[in-house]
Parts: C-alpha cells; sequence; structure tokens
C-alpha cells in the first residue's frame, strides 16, 4: 500500500540553523501517528511540511504519490485538514463561520458557500458533539469547545489525513478524555489517517498505533508504543529517569517520572 504522506530525505531551516535533519517518513493510510520529542526537537515543523507550508531545502515530501511542493494549496486542503493548537486568529467568528471554513477548498472563485457545504458544517459540529453552540462566538467558548469546533472545521473539509498540533495542550483532563475518546471515535468510523504532535507520552502510548519520537531534528526511533517508550529511549530524549509500568486497560506503556530523592 502507497503512503498516503511520505517524506524523502528531508532537510529544513529557519536561517541558518537546520531543523529537520535527513527525515524519511511514510504515514500509513489509515494509522494514528504520535510525534513526540522535546521542544525544538522538530515536530510543528514538521507537520508544517507535510502541509505544504514550508517548503524544504532538500529532499521531497509525496502527498498520495505527487510532490507537494507542485500541488495547488487548494489541492493540498483537500487531502489534508489541520487543526491547530492555538485559535486566537479566527477570534470574531461564530463556531459554524469557522466550520464553514473548512469548505472553502471546494468552492469556486468568488462563490460563496452552498445549502449542501452549510449541512456538512452542521454534520461536523453534531459529531464533534458542539451543534448547540454554532450561533455562539468563538472568543465566548471555553478551550475545550474550541478545540471541538476546530476539529468541526477540519471534519467539514472531508480530507483523509488529519494533523493535530497539540491540541489538548491547554485542556484539563476532562477535555482531554473526551477530546481523545471522540478522536479515536471518529477514527474507527472514518478510516481517517491521524499525525498527532504531542507532549504527553501517556496520551501518546494510548492512542496511537505508532510513535515517532524526534530529537535535534532527527528521527531517533519510530515504531509502536511498547518499542519507543522504553527508559533507556526516554533518558536519551528528554534526560529523564523513568519508571515505566502498562496501563491496566489498553496495556500501553505509561511513563511515571522519578523523582530524586534527598
Amino acid at each position: 500500500m502507497r503512503p498516503i504522506v511520505e517524506l524523502q530525505g528531508v532537510w529544513f531551516r529557519y536561517g541558518r540553523e537546520w531543523i529537520l535533519k535527513g527525515m524519511d517518513l511514510e504515514v500509513v493510510s489509515g494509522e494514528i501517528l504520535g510525534v513526540v520529542g522535546p521542544n525544538a526537537s522538530g515536530k510543528t515543523t514538521l507537520l508544517g511540511v507535510m502541509q505544504g507550508i514550508l517548503e524544504p531545502q532538500k529532499g521531497k515530501v509525496l502527498l498520495d504519490g505527487r510532490e507537494v511542493r507542485k500541488l495547488r494549496r487548494k489541492e493540498v486542503a483537500r487531502q489534508i485538514a489541520v487543526v491547530p493548537q492555538d485559535s486566537g486568529v479566527i477570534r470574531g467568528f461564530t463556531a459554524l463561520e469557522v466550520v464553514l471554513m473548512g469548505r472553502n477548498p471546494f468552492l469556486g472563485p468568488f462563490s460563496f458557500e452552498s445549502a449542501e457545504d452549510r449541512e456538512m458544517a452542521m454534520e461536523a459540529l453534531v459529531s464533534t458533539g458542539c451543534d448547540h453552540l454554532w450561533a455562539r462566538p468563538m472568543e465566548k467558548l471555553s478551550g475545550g469547545e474550541r478545540q471541538r469546533v476546530l476539529l468541526a472545521r477540519a471534519l467539514a473539509q472531508r480530507c483523509p489525513l488529519l494533523l493535530l498540533d497539540e491540541p489538548t495542550a491547554h485542556l484539563d483532563l476532562r477535555y482531554q478524555m473526551e477530546f481523545l475518546s471522540l478522536l479515536v471515535a471518529l477514527h474507527k468510523e472514518r478510516g481517517l489517517t491521524i499525525v498527532w504532535v504531542s507532549h504527553d507520552l501517556n496520551l501518546a502510548s494510548m492512542i496511537c498505533q505508532r510513535i515517532l519520537m524526534l530529537l535535534d531534528g532527527k528521527k531517533r526511533a519510530l515504531g509502536p508504543p511498547r518499542e519507543i517508550i522504553t527508559q533507556e529511549i526516554i533518558w536519551e530524549v528528554f534526560g529523564v529517569n523513568a519508571i515505566l509500568d502498562y496501563h491496566p486497560q489498553t496495556g500501553s506503556p505509561r511513563v511515571t517520572p522519578e523523582l530524586p530523592l534527598h
């Protein structure tokens, strides 16, 4: 099976500093791939390169077998939807207006959303459990509600690939669990391919089939959580001694940092 996204020897830098260094990666259709690593390891940059908003100085990025840099932005947006960490750029819009933005890649020049587009947007709001918020301004919503609306916008695009950049970073435990439960349910129902950037090793371990561990812009490890989340790799990547056990429900590895004793 051909990967939905493939990075071939990708190097990317801002100015003189290389952020990604010779990255090779295949994202398999239908999987949930977690991307983890310390700050400045290249996680968010990797998502930017995948969706073509950042063009690598070396190497290629292929989307469904075609080079991303040669595709029009609307073509990419019909294949890739993104749920960002920060919704500040869309303040001043209602929830429904934000979700309707997900239909923009399918509109012609100077055209407006059709009744079908509005129906798709409302379906996406229903599927994320926030249809009752449709008329509320985004700035009046809680953090959890805003993340659900942003997920609904991505679902309204009807794309096969979903990229998430720390979507639970500012949510409390309840909203984290609700968001992840919703994500797993949608993955099963729709067969979405999901690439999820996270700082939380335990959450990534619970829901991801594979985990990519980045260190200094390079692929340190890639594979199932039980192979990637080890004491040796956690020490090498994060500089933390970890106690490992296994989640009683999922069997996924669970990390507890070892505290210094005085």
